[in-house]
């Protein structure tokens, strides 16, 4: 095997840490997720008491892990996919049969409690976030080099149908 140049093993070294150090733990996310709802939050102006704590769910993180790679291919922040679809039928395609569900995009931080509370600052993400209406949540990053944000993420907050 030929000596490769020392740029590109650097180069590759770094992507190989950059990836590691914004890799999801599920666990950790829904923790920090579920503390958020139970402490409440103010959504712009409007208070949003405590809402009930989420269950990970893997149709909804399969849904998310769909549109953060489409972001990622397109270098953009975006609820709508490169192919029209809405976040409703990227959960249904998961399998996810719902009777109300959400989305919240991201791009540019290479950490989960970074991005969660970017979404908490944002009242739309907020309000999204804190909806009391919703019990299961899946989220996903993808980071691709060489594009202007690095780093995508997109949470999928659902409710399935027939859930009480």
């Amino acid at each position: 095997m030929p000596p490769r140049p020392a740029a590109l093993l650097l180069c590759a070294a770094l992507a190989c840490r950059a990836a590691a150090a914004g890799a999801l733990d599920r666990e950790d996310t829904l923790h920090r997720i579920n503390a958020m709802r139970a402490a409440g939050a103010e959504c712009g102006s409007r208070w949003n008491p405590p809402a009930p704590p989420l269950r990970w769910d893997a149709a909804l993180e399969r849904a998310a892990a769909v549109q953060a790679h489409d972001m990622a291919g397109r270098d953009i922040v975006a609820h709508e996919g490169s192919d029209g679809s809405d976040v409703g039928e990227r959960a249904e395609r998961e399998g996810y049969h719902w009777s109300d569900v959400a989305q919240n995009a991201a791009a540019g931080r290479a950490d989960a409690p970074t991005t969660l509370a970017l979404w908490l600052a944002s009242p739309n993400h907020c309000e999204n976030l804190m909806d009391p209406e919703f019990r299961d949540v899946g989220v996903a990053t993808e980071y691709r080099a060489g594009t202007r944000y690095r780093w995508f993420w997109v949470m999928v907050l659902g409710r399935r149908m027939g859930a009480s």
